[in-house]
C-alpha cells in the first residue's frame, strides 16, 4: 500500500548486492513460525525472465490537491458523478499515459489493467479519483489504494507472466490482486495475505463483486508468507520493510523473483531479489519509494491483529 512516491524519474540498475542464504536466515525477534504460518483461509480455489528497461523520466502527476494523508495531498470525498463510459475512457487514456511515460512494456499487464475497471476497487466517496495519480484511503489502519503507476512500477521489473504462482503481501483495496489474476492466467495462481482484517474484508468483497472466485486470500502476517502454497515464482511487498523477510525469501522458487520496498537511512529503495539455485539472491535496486511500514512480525509487533 502506497504512502507517497518520491521518485521524479525511475532509474534502473541503481545497486546490486549478492545475499547469501545465511544472510536472510536469521530469525526476526520473537519470532514464532510454527503458530502463524498461513492461518485462517478464506477461501480457495486453485485453479521470461528478462528485466525490463523502463524509460526513465517519467514524472509523476497529481490533479487533484486538498487534504494531507501520509504524505500525500489527496482529493475531498464526494458522490460519485462519472459514469462507466467516463470510466472507461479515462482507463484507456491513463494505460496510454504510462504507456508513454515508461511505466508499462508488457501487453499481459497492458491488457489487465485495460479490463479491470479500478473505480470498483475504490470506496464510493473517492471513486471519481479512481485514474488520477494518487493514492486514495482504504478501510483499515493505514490502508490505501497505491497510484495507477504503482502496480506496472512492480509487475513489470517483476517480470509477473503467464503461469505464474504469485504471492501478494499486503492486498489493500484488491486491485493489484485482480490485475495479477489476469495477468497469470488460469494456468497460474495468485494468493494474497493482509493482516488487517477490515482490509481484508474490504478486498475480499471487491474481488468477489468482480467475479474473481478463484484467489486464496489469507488473514496473517505477510512477512511468513503462506507456506502452504509456496514454491512462488513471484512475490511483492506493498509494505515496507528494514529487510526482505526470511520466510518469503524461503518460499520462493530457485529463479524466482521477489519486489519490495525496503528501508534505507531515511528513505525506501524499491529492491528487486533473483533467487539462484544455491539460494543465494541477487539484489537489484529500481528507485525510490515511500510505502507504509509492515506490520507483523518482521514489522510493527501487535500480537492482536492476528488473534
Amino acid at each position: 500500500m502506497l504512502r507517497q512516491s518520491v521518485m521524479s524519474t525511475i532509474g534502473l540498475a541503481m545497486g546490486k548486492t549478492e545475499l547469501t542464504p545465511e544472510s536472510h536466515a536469521r530469525k526476526a525477534p520473537n519470532e514464532k513460525t510454527s503458530a502463524k504460518s498461513c492461518p485462517s483461509l478464506i477461501y480457495v480455489k486453485e485453479p521470461q525472465d528478462d528485466w525490463p528497461s523502463l524509460t526513465p523520466g517519467a514524472a509523476v502527476e497529481s490533479k487533484v490537491e486538498t487534504s494531507h494523508m501520509q504524505g500525500w495531498l489527496i482529493p475531498p470525498p464526494k458522490h460519485s458523478a462519472k459514469s462507466k463510459d467516463d470510466f472507461a475512457r479515462e482507463r484507456t487514456t491513463k494505460v496510454g499515459w504510462l504507456i508513454a511515460n515508461g511505466y508499462l512494456r508488457s501487453e499481459r499487464i497492458k491488457a489487465a489493467m485495460l479490463k479491470v475497471r479500478r473505480e470498483e476497487f475504490i470506496p464510493p466517496r473517492y471513486r471519481d479519483y479512481a485514474y488520477e495519480e494518487v493514492p486514495l484511503p482504504l478501510p483499515g489502519e493505514e490502508a490505501t489504494i497505491s497510484c495507477p503507476h504503482s502496480y506496472p512500477l512492480f509487475y513489470e521489473p517483476l517480470g509477473l507472466d503467464k503461469a505464474h504462482r504469485f504471492l501478494e503481501v499486503g492486498l489493500g483495496s484488491g486491485y493489484g490482486t485482480a490485475l495479477a489474476r489476469e495477468i497469470v492466467g488460469a494456468e497460474g495462481l495468485v494468493v494474497g495475505i493482509e493482516i488487517d482484517p477490515r482490509t481484508l474484508a474490504f478486498a475480499k468483497r471487491n474481488l468477489e463483486k468482480a467475479g474473481y472466485q478463484d484467489i486464496v486470500l489469507v488473514r496473517g502476517d505477510g512477512g511468513l508468507g503462506c507456506p502452504e502454497k509456496s514454491p512462488y515464482d513471484r512475490i511483492a511487498m506493498t509494505a515496507a520493510c528494514s529487510e526482505v523477510p526470511g520466510p518469503l525469501i524461503e518460499q520462493l522458487r530457485s529463479g524466482g523473483k521477489l519486489i519490495a520496498p525496503v528501508i534505507r537511512d531515511q528513505t525506501q529503495d524499491l529492491v528487486l531479489l533473483d533467487k539462484r539455485p544455491d539460494g543465494s539472491a541477487l539484489r537489484r535496486t529500481i528507485c525510490e519509494v515511500m510505502y507504509v511500514p509492515l506490520r507483523g512480525i518482521y514489522g510493527i509487533q501487535d500480537e492482536r491483529l492476528l488473534e
